[in-house]
């Protein structure tokens, strides 16, 4: 069976509900955003793979509303894979506010989060 969640408080829901039963989000609202912006809801999923391609996707359309997130997601995620993830994607944006996340990136408190950035900064992620 396939888990549905409500895209405002994440609250598991039955396919094809209106309305969350938890928070009293219309869903038909979500499907009226933008997709860079379901996107960007989907960074707080709480499926890690979901959040996994989010990521992955808003680095594919450099997008840089997503460059916040990202920076959140570097302080506040425990799992190497997911910043690992982001900053990969950072690298997709291309500017120079990417750029200075990357670099912000090599101080981390993680070594392998430190070590990676520097690799990407470098132009080598092996």
């Amino acid at each position: 069976m396939v888990a549905y969640f409500c895209p405002n408080c994440w609250h598991e829901m039955k396919p094809g509900a209106g309305k969350c039963v938890s928070c009293g989000y219309d869903t038909a609202e979500y499907s009226r955003l933008p997709d860079e912006q379901k996107l960007l809801v989907a960074l707080n999923h709480p499926i890690r793979d979901h959040r996994l391609l989010a990521v992955q996707l808003l680095g594919e359309l450099k997008s840089s509303a997503a460059l916040p997130y990202f920076m959140a997601m570097l302080n506040v995620e425990e799992d190497f894979y997911t910043q690992r993830e982001v900053l990969t994607s950072l690298v997709k944006v291309r500017s120079s506010e990417s750029q200075a996340l990357l670099r912000e990136a090599t101080r981390h408190e993680s070594r392998i989060v430190r070590d990676f950035a520097r690799r990407l900064l470098d132009g080598s992620t092996r």
